[in-house]
């Protein structure tokens, strides 16, 4: 076989492959994707409803299992806002895979600007959508949801937040 043939086999070999895995691999992000939006969706509607049931029940199990004051870190939130949700906007989404012999990892580190009345807020949270090493994490992990004006005031990086809700007003919080 000549060189040049070669070459054109090995490429559209490599063409072939790399397409049927990378539609399969598009396919899987773009459902985690999904989830994650809709998970955006049910996190703000049940902050705007005040459903400290609807939002405990976003978290995993180990976050339920392991923060005992969860519901009361919730219902510290409801008390943190008045109003209603008058609109809400993706801000920014960042995601974390990790796959190592057949496990995966999704996590989803999200942003949202949302406004409750005219007041801006920042709303963000963790969110794993699929944790073959350890199924108990899949879920919300955290939430943090400020006032947009007191995001440098409670800056956090992503790895410092605790598990389950974020309270300025709690200095172990962050």
């Amino acid at each position: 076989m000549s060189k040049r043939k070669f070459i054109v086999f090995v490429v559209l070999y490599m063409l072939i492959f790399v397409n049927c895995r990378g539609k399969e691999t598009m396919r899987l992000f773009m459902s985690h994707d999904q989830k994650n939006l809709e998970i955006a969706d049910k996190i703000i509607t049940y902050l705007d409803l005040k459903d400290e049931d609807g939002l405990y029940s976003l978290f995993s199990e180990q976050v339920i299992e392991e923060d005992e004051a969860l519901k009361d870190e919730i219902l510290a939130l409801f008390s943190s806002y008045h109003g209603s949700v008058v609109k809400y906007e993706e801000w920014a989404i960042g995601v974390e895979t990790k796959i190592e012999k057949g496990d995966k990892l999704s996590q989803y580190y999200s942003r949202f600007l949302v406004w409750i009345g005219e007041t801006e807020y920042m709303l963000h949270y963790i969110y794993i959508v699929e944790n073959s090493f350890n199924r108990e994490t899949e879920g919300v992990r955290t939430i943090k949801f400020i006032r947009k004006e007191d995001e440098e005031k409670y800056f956090c990086y992503w790895d410092q937040l605790k598990a389950g809700v974020f309270i300025p007003e709690w200095s172990d919080a962050c």
